[in-house]
């Protein structure tokens, strides 16, 4: 039998670039072993997604271009 979950949680844009660059890792940590440990779902809608993705791409675009700068 599944585990009743604690509750819902929806992930901002912060959280997901603050694991990715492994910024503010102590509060990001906590967060995440919290999640584990109490069993809240956590759900990232298609809005965040999207801004994801266009923060990565754009920081992408300028490491990109400023390589082509430099070499």
């Amino acid at each position: 039998m599944e585990t009743p979950s604690m509750g819902v949680c929806f992930i901002d844009t912060c959280i997901i670039l603050n694991k990715i660059l492994d910024e503010d890792s102590y509060r990001t940590n906590k967060f995440f072993n919290d999640v584990k440990n109490t069993g809240i779902d956590c759900y990232i809608t298609p809005s965040v997604q999207e801004e994801c993705e266009k923060k990565i791409n754009t920081t992408l675009d300028y490491i990109g271009a400023s390589l082509r700068t430099i070499f």
